[in-house]
């Protein structure tokens, strides 16, 4: 009885592996992507505004998680947008935990 308990732990285990490497793999093609059409945009204030919107959002789907270290994220954002967007970060957030805290049910 044990032994086939165990196939089906490897199974989900190795399932589990390979869809975090696609994703990973999946992440690393969006950024090579982005990179080049950074490099063919220039560098103007559409593209910083939808960089930083991008951020925001990274950051208000990664504060979600539990247990993820968003704070290089958000490091980034002040370095980029300076304290005016530590305010919106901020916001984000506090928007994110109310919709959390609203969608569980007891």
């Amino acid at each position: 009885m044990k032994g086939s308990a165990v196939l089906p732990r490897l199974m989900l285990w190795l399932l589990r592996i390979a869809v975090i490497l696609t994703l990973a793999y999946a992440l690393y093609a969006l950024s090579a992507w982005v990179m080049a059409q950074t490099q063919t945009l220039g560098n103007g204030p559409q593209l910083r505004v939808g960089l930083l919107v991008l951020l925001l959002l990274a950051y208000a789907l990664l504060i979600a998680v539990p247990f993820v270290p968003g704070i290089e994220i958000g490091l980034s954002l002040l370095m980029l947008g300076g304290a005016l967007t530590y305010l919106t970060a901020k916001a984000a957030s506090l928007a994110n935990k109310t919709m959390a805290a609203m969608s569980h049910k007891p």
